[in-house]
């Protein structure tokens, strides 16, 4: 794929150098495959994302092009990536980060609260759907070797690796925590190390002590249903597909069409219509 751009042609690579033709954006996110997140920048458009962005936490500019709003190539802060996750595990709720709660005199009354600044950065049935996409990264992606820390329960996370191994990223959440990890020089020369190599072992040990063993898993709001899947088509699954994957949608957006390649659709109508085992 080459797209022009006002520095010229650019051509967007994954990080093995490899193409893996029609892949399920969860699986595009799960491995973090570059190519599908430029496809997807460039059919929703960059400017929608980049309000998005704003509206999540970030507060630095972020350029329109796709490779800034696709691949972050614009420089941001860890607390405010920290921030834009915390965001997306809020139900959608973007919380201006504070460092005090309040304070209190000598006899422990308080002096001072804190007011949060919060508002609804975008639906919570969009964000669901995003956390649901970043448990698998956790579970099957590039972060899959959190589990070993022991964890049961809902985590969700995603690294992250710059061009040139400058940065290594690594932000991670539950229903109640988010921890966000940079590694990197503050010159900009090469880590040589990706996101999982570098951030993930970080923020592992940190999560070994702030996080309880039995993580509750995160609430379904109303407006979001789970369909099974051919993962292959993307259709409704039949008894006749090899491979069946439950997926979660937003309601409206979910697939209607049984599976067209492997077949049994016909039955499946009649099941589901007159309720047969």
């Amino acid at each position: 794929m080459t797209f022009e751009s006002e520095a010229g042609p650019w051509s967007p690579q994954n990080y093995d150098k490899q193409f893996h033709g029609h892949v399920t954006l969860r699986n595009a996110l799960e491995q973090s495959f570059n190519v599908p997140a430029v496809r997807a920048a460039k059919a929703v458009g960059t400017k929608p994302i980049v309000q998005l962005l704003h509206r999540l936490g970030v507060t630095s500019a972020i350029g329109d092009d796709l490779s800034s709003v696709a691949l972050g190539s614009s420089s941001v802060s860890l607390m405010e990536i920290t921030a834009a996750y915390g965001a997306v595990a809020n139900g959608g709720i973007a919380v201006q980060p504070t460092t005090v709660r309040s304070t209190r005199d000598r006899q422990g009354d308080i002096v001072w609260n804190a007011v949060p600044d919060r508002q609804q950065a975008t639906s919570p049935q969009g964000a669901y759907v995003l956390t649901s996409l970043l448990e698998g990264v956790i579970q099957r992606g590039t972060a899959s070797k959190a589990k070993v820390i022991g964890l049961q329960g809902a985590v969700a996370g995603k690294t992250g690796t710059t061009d040139g191994y400058r940065d290594a990223w690594f932000v991670g959440y539950t229903s109640d925590v988010v921890i966000g990890v940079w590694v990197g020089f503050d010159d900009e020369r090469p880590l040589r190390l990706t996101g999982s190599q570098a951030a993930l072992p970080i923020w592992m040990d940190l999560a070994r002590r702030v996080i309880p063993p039995n993580v509750p898993a995160f609430m379904m709001p109303p407006g979001v249903v789970t369909r099974d899947i051919d993962p292959k088509t993307g259709q409704l699954a039949t008894f006749q597909c090899p491979e069946q994957i439950s997926e979660v949608f937003i309601e409206g957006t979910e697939p209607s069409v049984y599976c067209e390649v492997h077949g049994g659709g016909i039955w499946e109508r009649l099941r589901h219509t007159f309720g047969f085992s």
